[in-house]
């Protein structure tokens, strides 16, 4: 756990970028962005779907072109006659006239007349509960009200059909059952099963234990749909559906008995030319009949055959697996280290989510995909990119850093060396006599020092510091340093060197350079400002769990009361402040000065 609050610490802009994503998506879920996408992937589903068996309980008959151009447009009411009169010989269970008949065609307006009053299992049509320019309202035929269905199809803003309207409210406050309602009432009824209200959701449709889930207006990829009257959505039945049969090809089937007894017959237009009843259902186009087919299918198959209804996962799993797939983005981008990695990753959780949408269908529920897919991807790119961009501002902030370490440490290294051989050679040379054996030495001593500048900053030797442990560097600086010709060392009388083992773990090379740096600098200060020391001593090592590096000289020192700050002060400062630790420079009592360094 601590592991992980570390990790989520470091990259915490990165996630915050996801998240951000991961939020907006799930608000534009809420505005109903992601809907017309949801629907055309499940339209796409429906038509990749495997084939299902044609229900044979359904047999329409398809008034075609050929049709029409033998009897005429509208087909008259003796057609219409003929036609009820040899399927009712049969006993169907239902007969549905999909064919508006508010106004006589005749001839044979009284024989149609004689058949609807004598033909309990017929159902006329009407349009009487979503009134439109576009479409009409229609009378229905002669015929008692609960032998008339209304035939109004619910269209989506695509244009499509997806859902079916059972019963509503009419234009004249009756309430109504749809046509496919009617059709399929009358065909349960024969087996003993009646339409009731439901158990759960009272305003839903009871066909004896079977409850049809009603639309409430968000299930699946919709968002507030308008969910008045008794709607459900349509679970399309794939494959050869229904046997449809011409006026003409009825002509060798109407004597056989065994194909009409005990079936849904349902009489429309099949002709899109002369009499066009078309709409568009998952990427293709059906006929008005066909689509009451699918209805009254969708309600026998779901009471006797026990084939699920098409059904949605709740809206709080949906919210739930959108903003699984975002988080699932963020660590995944930043798990991967190489970018065909996280390509390769992200494809194959696309591929997961649309075979998980592909094989629910298949099983009748409906998996919303769309701002899964989008949070997925989205934050995945956007985290892997912050990430990315982030890791360059800091590489550039690093090299500068580096940059600056460095000139530091060069100038250190001139300071406490080379510069100060170079002053002394500079005071001599202002005295009228200097031994030229002198200004050889002082030469010679300047090159070894520079020298020893350009092999301290050497990247090997930077390797070599981070293996070997601080205590031993710390005392290789003590030694060599007072080897030097520091004027202040000559009245030196005691030195105490307490340099012990110090616990260097996680202290890169060049940290640790630069503590050796630090150390170099205190004791050079001695040897040029201590004047009149006779005592000094070095303290490396651990006091009270602190990490410690103290030089103590009892000489005059530097002046307390100094405002300007050298730059080997500013070194020790940014030192201190790398290691988390502190320094400071206080008198030492009765006289001198404390260098110290803390982490």
């Amino acid at each position: 756990m601590h592991n992980f609050l570390l990790w989520c610490q470091e990259n915490l802009l990165p996630l915050s970028s996801g998240l951000t994503v991961t939020a907006i998506v799930i608000l534009t879920k809420v505005g109903g962005l992601w809907q017309s996408w949801e629907l055309n992937i499940l339209d796409w589903s429906f038509a990749h779907n495997p084939p299902e068996a044609p229900d044979h309980r359904i047999v329409i008959i398809g008034i075609n072109e050929e049709d029409i151009r033998n009897v005429g447009y509208p087909v008259p009411d003796g057609v219409l006659a003929q036609l009820i009169s040899d399927l009712k010989q049969h006993q169907p269970r239902a007969i549905g006239v999909d064919i508006f008949r508010d106004l006589p065609v005749p001839p044979g307006t009284a024989e149609l007349q004689t058949i609807w009053q004598h033909t309990p299992q017929v159902v006329g049509i009407e349009k009487s509960v979503l009134p439109a320019p576009s479409n009409p309202l229609v009378q229905p035929p002669p015929l008692p009200p609960e032998k008339v269905g209304f035939a109004d199809v619910l269209l989506d803003q695509d244009g499509k059909i997806r859902r079916a309207l059972l019963s509503a409210f009419g234009t004249n406050g009756e309430y109504k059952f749809a046509f496919a309602t009617r059709l399929a009432s009358l065909y349960l009824q024969a087996a003993g099963i009646t339409l009731t209200n439901g158990i759960r959701d009272k305003n839903a449709f009871r066909f004896g234990d079977v409850e049809l889930p009603r639309f409430t207006g968000n299930n699946g990829g919709y968002v507030r749909t308008d969910s008045g009257g008794n709607q459900i959505l349509i679970n399309w039945r794939r494959g050869a559906k229904f046997p449809i049969l011409s006026l003409q090809e009825f002509q060798t089937k109407k004597n056989d008995r065994a194909y009409w007894q005990d079936k849904v017959v349902i009489i429309g237009y099949t002709a899109p030319f002369s009499a066009k009843d078309t709409f568009f259902a998952y990427n293709t186009e059906i006929y008005g009949v066909e689509y009451h087919a699918h209805v009254v299918s969708q309600i026998l198959s779901t009471v006797l055959d026990k084939r699920s209804p098409l059904c949605s996962i709740p809206l709080w799993l949906e919210y739930c697996l959108i903003l699984v797939g975002g988080l699932g983005g963020m660590v995944w981008a930043l798990r991967c280290n190489s970018p065909w990695s996280m390509y390769g990753g992200l494809a194959g959780s696309i591929m997961l989510l649309f075979s998980a949408n592909y094989g629910l269908l298949v099983r009748h529920y409906w998996l919303p995909i769309a701002p899964t897919i989008f949070s997925t991807i989205s934050s995945t790119i956007i985290t892997r990119n912050v990430r990315d961009f982030r890791a360059f501002l800091q590489q550039q902030a690093e090299l500068l850093e580096q940059r600056q370490r460095t000139l530091d440490d060069a100038f250190n290294a001139m300071h406490n060396g080379p510069l100060h051989t170079l002053g002394e050679m500079l005071s001599l040379l202002k005295m009228e006599e200097v031994p030229q054996a002198v200004i050889i030495t002082k030469l010679q001593q300047l090159d070894r020092e520079l020298r020893t500048v350009y092999e301290s900053l050497r990247p090997e030797n930077l390797a070599r510091a981070a293996s070997i442990p601080l205590h031993e560097l710390l005392f290789e600086v003590y030694h060599r340093t007072m080897q030097r010709d520091f004027a202040c060392f000559r009245s030196l009388k005691v030195k105490i060197p307490d340099i012990q083992p110090i616990d260097d773990r996680g202290l890169s090379g060049e940290l640790k350079r630069e503590i050796c740096d630090f150390l170099e600098e205190a004791l050079c200060n001695v040897g040029k400002h201590a004047v009149g020391a006779t005592r000094l001593t070095v303290v490396c090592k651990e006091i009270e769990g602190k990490r410690t590096i103290r030089v103590i000289d009892n000489g005059v020192g530097l002046p307390q009361d100094n405002p300007r700050v050298s730059g080997g002060t500013k070194h020790a400062q940014q030192l201190a402040k790398r290691l988390r630790g502190k320094f400071q420079r206080r008198p030492n009592q009765p006289q001198g000065t404390i260098c110290e360094l803390q982490w």
